[in-house]
């Protein structure tokens, strides 16, 4: 099995990137999520925090099987990165999904990648003053 998928979709209005290319931590422990995942159709992710450690940001794989839509948990938003949205609002921030790779030469390994939107602020006049 190999699998090397590419997504291309525009980044929605009112929002940015924030971080591009971020590779999704600890995907080996949940690869048969991810192999699932890898072989889904219609795939993108979504994060979800830990109510009990707001520092543990998980990324969320969606997919179409046969017949239905899956949600799995497939890995997490790296430490670093998750320290500093924790901080902020977490509502924020969304995923943007822009690569799958599989690879199963020795042994399986799947790597996901996509990069991490933040919202556009709107920027304030400073009104002059009046005298």
């Amino acid at each position: 099995m190999s699998i090397n998928l590419r997504f291309t979709s525009a980044i929605p209005g009112g929002w940015r990137i924030w971080k591009e290319n971020v590779e999704a931590a600890g995907v080996p422990t949940r690869i048969a999520d991810a192999r699932h995942f890898a072989h889904g159709r219609e795939q993108g992710l979504e994060l979800e925090q830990d109510p009990h450690k707001p520092n543990s940001i998980k990324v969320i794989g969606l997919y179409k099987g046969w017949f239905i839509k899956h949600k799995s948990h497939i890995g997490f938003v790296p430490d670093a990165d998750a320290e500093i949205i924790a901080r902020r609002d977490f509502a924020e921030f969304r995923p943007r999904l822009r690569s799958i790779c599989a690879v199963d030469q020795p042994h399986l390994t799947i790597m996901v990648k996509f990069d991490i939107l933040e919202t556009v602020k709107p920027r304030t006049k400073k009104l002059p003053k009046l005298v």
